[in-house]
């Protein structure tokens, strides 16, 4: 499990009044004019790459903050995300947000100099042809620094975790059972190619699962040329990968502004686990079994849901929901999904095969591990 996305601000009185006017004048900005009355409507700055390869972080001031977002991942190591590095594993966004300022400082001060700053002839030399307050800014940026990442506000950051299926085919066919998810809290909102999302448009949580491997055959035909190149046996492999990632964003983070690494992990295994089901339960038998063994639960009750879950699996859980009184539906559904059935398996009223037999999902963590699973 890694964080593949981060979007954090610091405010402009931790930036410091003069660096924070420096950083304002960097990037590009985006006007609204209206030429009847000559008048700026709004102005706003936009998001600028600090460099032209594929590394992935980006920054924007705004009027009262300096913004960042990007892959942690890309400024760890040889820029490869598909598994990480060290900050982006330990899905602490601190560390995380730490490396990518150590990638963008320097290169932040070669924008406000054109140059890299160098030996005191070098400074004498700018003297006079740079503004004396923007250098005076410069000189501060560059001894200072940007703020330490315990001053920045995270609002938002992508929790990925790659599961390795048998093959390309295999991983399509389980593409294909998840775009039947329906009657739960998950919606299908969007679907690209390899790609389903899912609640695309909360500002809370929202899920998206792809295929990585046609994923990386994408990225080195639009990167010629870029600090990352996937070999052929490195895609070979990642096409194997169904990468699982929740999106979790500002509102997320409205409630629960003290969160922690493990926070996130139980937030990213709650999200998809609804949606996949217990891997026990691989047969209806053992559906039945773990109704009857639910605590406080009655054998009648459990009976009673289980023959819910049979009318769902011949009629479909549109007809079950409009058959039954709906607090009945709801409850015998409460317990289905208690007893480690998925939003998945009452939408397509069978058990999803991605817990058993070719669909069986396996986490990876590394290419080393990926290159077991070929071997073996």
């Amino acid at each position: 499990m890694l964080l593949d996305w981060i979007t954090a601000r610091v405010s402009d009185q931790d930036l410091g009044a003069d660096v924070f006017l420096l950083l304002r004048s960097l990037g590009d900005r985006i006007m609204r004019f209206n030429p009847t009355t000559r008048a700026v409507v709004w102005e706003t700055c936009a998001w600028d790459s600090v460099r032209s390869d594929t590394h992935g972080v980006t920054f924007r001031v705004g009027s009262d903050a300096l913004w960042i977002q990007g892959s942690p991942a890309r400024v760890e190591g040889d820029g490869c995300n598909v598994f990480g590095g060290v900050a982006a594993q330990s899905l602490d966004p601190r560390q995380c947000i730490a490396a990518m300022l150590r990638f963008l400082f320097p290169q932040l001060a070669r924008m406000c100099f054109r140059a890299v700053p160098g030996t005191p002839q070098h400074w004498c030399a700018l003297r006079s042809r740079v503004d004396p307050d923007r250098l005076a800014a410069t000189h501060a940026l560059c001894r200072y620094g940007l703020p330490d990442p315990r001053q920045w506000k995270v609002t938002r950051v992508d929790v990925t975790q790659n599961y390795a299926l048998k093959g390309l085919a295999e991983v399509r066919v389980a593409l294909t059972t998840l775009r039947n998810l329906e009657g739960g809290r998950y919606r299908v909102s969007q679907q690209q190619g390899d790609t389903i999302y899912f609640s695309h448009s909360s500002k809370m949580a929202s899920g998206k699962v792809y295929a990585k491997g046609p994923h990386l055959e994408y990225l080195n035909r639009r990167n010629k040329g870029a600090s990352k190149l996937y070999t052929p046996d490195e895609i070979a492999d990642a096409s194997k990968l169904l990468r699982f990632e929740l999106k979790l964003g500002c509102e997320f983070f409205r409630h629960h502004p003290n969160f922690t690494p493990d926070l996130l992990r139980a937030r990213f295994q709650t999200f998809f686990e609804r949606m996949l089901g217990a891997s026990a339960v691989t047969t209806d038998n053992s559906v039945l079994d773990r109704l009857m063994s639910l605590p406080n639960v009655k054998p009648g009750q459990a009976k009673a849901a289980f023959a819910t879950w049979n009318m769902i699996c011949s009629q479909g859980w549109q007809w079950v929901a409009e058959y039954l009184p709906r607090a009945t539906y709801y409850r015998h559904a409460k317990l289905l999904r208690l007893a480690g059935l998925s939003d998945l398996d009452l939408s397509t009223g069978k058990v999803s095969q991605l817990r058993r037999g070719p669909l069986e999902l396996v986490p990876v963590t590394s290419w080393d591990q990926l290159s077991q699973l070929r071997a073996a």
